[in-house]
């Protein structure tokens, strides 16, 4: 059975604000490194960022289904997943184009925490 994978909503403190932000859990267990750049990428937005965690979490969903991870995912892989994102999801090219960018970020960041 794949990886439950989802989004939920929390209230963290940050400069002394609280703000709302969108974080994936995987089987109700928080994702710590890719929250990590969730958490930084959504502190950068005025308002939540909801659509970076959701399309994140679309992502990791088909890695899963493919019996793979975000961190043993190749970059053919992330081409097979935007040609199902276009093809079998019909998504926009403008959609498209939000997940290379999302992605992108994404593994940037993860590279850089080591």
């Amino acid at each position: 059975m794949a990886d439950t994978f989802t989004v939920e909503r929390a209230v963290m403190n940050y400069r002394d604000e609280e703000r709302t932000i969108f974080l994936i859990l995987k089987d109700g267990v928080p994702v710590t490194s890719v929250n990590k750049h969730l958490v930084v990428s959504q502190c950068k937005k005025a308002r939540p960022a909801s659509a970076i965690a959701y399309r994140t979490c679309v992502f990791m969903t088909y890695l899963a289904s493919m019996g793979l991870s975000f961190e043993t995912a190749a970059l053919d892989t992330v081409y097979d997943f935007l040609c199902w994102l276009f093809v079998e999801e019909a998504k926009s090219y403008t959609t498209i184009m939000a997940y290379i960018t999302e992605l992108d970020a994404l593994y940037t960041s993860l590279i850089l925490q080591g």
